[in-house]
């Protein structure tokens, strides 16, 4: 386990940075904006909208236009339902209530492969040119290609993803 040798280097030639935005995952009743966060992620437009109200950012859930599973994939009729989505969270990114779009956590983990969710970053980033793409995903993934389905290809962050993270749980 551990991170390997170039991440480790990685990190330590990274910029430091004033974190801009706090969030917790998994927050539906929106408590975390009383322990300071000031950033959610909406399950849908409506949670965005009270999130909004507590003076909070938002990001909103993707996978429910896009994914099908698990495991996971695209949904045939993916297309589709995302320009459905994008045309109801239109509005709300225009009025500030919507900061970007969260693509998900650990799918490809979860059997997703790496081009359905460069595809789903792709058709978020041509939606909206300048909205922040968020995607988290598990460590094991990153670091050495393992998923629930066995290895899979050297990880790669899709070009289009504004911010990436990994969830590392330390046992």
């Amino acid at each position: 386990g551990g991170m390997s040798r170039a991440m480790l280097q990685l990190l330590a030639i990274l910029p430091c940075a004033t974190a801009i935005y706090l969030g917790f995952y998994q927050d539906p009743a929106i408590q975390s904006s009383q322990a300071g966060a000031n950033l959610y992620v909406a399950g849908n437009i409506g949670l965005a909208q009270q999130a909004r109200a507590k003076g909070m950012a938002n990001l909103l859930h993707t996978e429910g236009a896009f994914l099908q599973g698990p495991p996971f994939s695209l949904k045939p009729d993916w297309q589709a339902s995302w320009a459905a989505y994008a045309k109801e969270a239109a509005p709300f990114v225009a009025n500030g209530t919507l900061l970007g779009f969260f693509l998900g956590d650990e799918r490809v983990h979860n059997c997703l492969d790496h081009a359905s969710l460069a595809t789903m970053a792709q058709a978020v980033r041509s939606s909206f040119p300048n909205a922040i793409i968020w995607y988290n995903e598990a460590h094991s993934t990153v670091e050495s290609g393992k998923t629930k389905c066995g290895s899979g290809p050297a990880y790669t962050v899709p070009s289009t993803v504004s911010w990436f993270s990994i969830d590392m749980y330390h046992r």
